[in-house]
């Protein structure tokens, strides 16, 4: 499907990089927390603002990607998680960061990927011809999978030897740029 789908072989590859920077960013994030003093209640309410708007907008998210113009939905979020991450990273690698304005950022960043994840899928079954829609999820599937293995061995490596935590959100943000 890779070789016969070129529009999907595009979507397919900015699909493995932000997966992988998701990833990467749900190992790093706590770290920055921790690294900026925040405690482990501060973690968990950064968490759980990433988290929530996406809760909350997914099921709206999923209405407007029906209406709305998907691919542009797709660059959009990932314009505005671009520059979550972008803040985030100057930030920490600067000593500027704290608790609330990381919140802040999280809160924003999971109403982004809110409308990323229904768009996808929407825009999925129009990408590919319909004999190569399985192939196509099952990859998918797979760009999930390796970026569940592959993710947190990033994040590992970009914080001990690039930067900490911030070097790590950095890798995120360039993720983004490119899937734009």
């Amino acid at each position: 499907v890779l070789r016969s789908e070129p529009q999907y072989r595009l979507l397919f590859g900015s699909q493995v990089l932000s997966i992988l920077g998701d990833r990467v960013t749900a190992v790093a994030l706590p770290f920055a927390v921790l690294a900026i003093g925040g405690g482990v209640a501060d973690v968990a309410l950064v968490s759980a603002a990433q988290f929530l708007p996406f809760v909350v907008l997914a099921l709206p998210a999923g209405v407007w990607a029906d209406r709305w113009d998907r691919k542009r939905i797709l660059i959009l979020s990932d314009l505005v998680r671009l520059a979550c991450q972008l803040v985030a990273a100057v930030l920490l690698l600067g000593g500027g960061a704290s608790v609330p304005i990381l919140l802040a950022i999280a809160s924003v960043y999971g109403a982004a990927d809110a409308f990323f994840a229904p768009a996808f899928s929407g825009l999925l079954p129009s990408t590919v011809s319909p004999v190569n829609l399985q192939p196509a999820n099952a990859l998918r599937g797979l760009s999930f999978s390796f970026g569940s293995v592959a993710g947190p061995v990033v994040a590992g490596l970009l914080i001990a030897f690039a930067g900490g935590p911030g070097g790590a959100l950095l890798f995120d943000a360039l993720t983004f740029a490119v899937s734009v």
